[in-house]
């Protein structure tokens, strides 16, 4: 794809003075789901907080034609980027619905916020209309993670940035959540950033992928031309079958 809305050139970051990035490139196009691959500290998650302004950089990262290389995260937020940590980010003293109309008030894009997109939530998912009252940190791991994601989404971002949504979740959790990826995807104009170990999951939904280790890029391609290096994978992954079955300590 030629059109781009994100890209990355040559970006290194750093923790203090430890780097955890090295010359990391790559694109995302309008409406396409790029997957970021790799096993744990290979810098996916640094990865996405460069990109979200939260660790210092050097490089480029331009979103819609305009740079947000040094931008502050805010900003970076009101320019239509939405960012879903791993860890799921909710805010556990605020109630179910507190947490959602955080996501409404951060809206700035697309068409005004209205409790139409509320009751879409409560529509998709019966179990957050039921527990609307509860404090965040009352929820499951796995209905923590989908309020983290409906809130980021009733944001109405441009791009979604998704760090690790399978970690700790039981298989069909995980199902529903790369089943709405898909959906929203079409529904929403939404473009996705997706850092995940669950390869077979990621290349249920994503485009593209590139592979990071030890901090940079070390293949990238389609889903096709990925599969088809099953060999390749399995060098940088190490194996497969073990990243794509179920985490250990897996919840409902």
């Amino acid at each position: 794809m030629s059109e781009r809305l994100l890209s990355v050139e040559d970006l290194s970051a750093f923790y203090g003075r430890v780097q955890v990035l090295r010359g990391v490139s790559l694109h995302v196009a309008p409406r396409e789901c790029v997957a970021v691959l790799g096993p744990n500290g290979a810098g996916k998650t640094s990865l996405l907080r460069a990109i979200t302004g939260a660790i210092k950089i050097e490089g480029e990262v331009v979103f819609e034609g305009r740079s947000i290389s040094h931008a502050p995260t805010h900003r970076i937020a009101r320019l239509g980027i939405g960012h879903v940590p791993e860890g799921r980010g909710t805010f556990v003293d605020l109630t179910v619905e507190e947490n959602l109309r955080l996501g409404l008030m951060g809206r700035t894009r697309a068409k005004e916020a209205t409790d139409e997109d509320l009751e879409w939530v409560y529509a998709t998912f019966p179990i957050l209309k039921r527990f609307r009252t509860r404090p965040g940190g009352a929820l499951s791991g796995g209905q923590q993670q989908i309020l983290a994601l409906m809130r980021a989404l009733l944001a109405r971002p441009t791009l979604l940035l998704i760090d690790e949504p399978s970690l700790g979740l039981a298989p069909l959790v995980t199902a529903e959540l790369f089943d709405l990826f898909a959906s929203v995807r079409e529904t929403w104009d939404l473009a996705v950033l997706l850092a995940e170990q669950n390869v077979r999951r990621a290349f249920g939904v994503a485009d593209r992928a590139y592979v990071l280790s030890s901090g940079s890029v070390a293949s990238e391609g389609t889903v096709d031309e990925l599969t088809s290096g099953s060999d390749l994978l399995a060098a940088y992954l190490g194996d497969t079958e073990t990243l794509t079955s179920t985490h250990p300590g897996d919840e409902t």
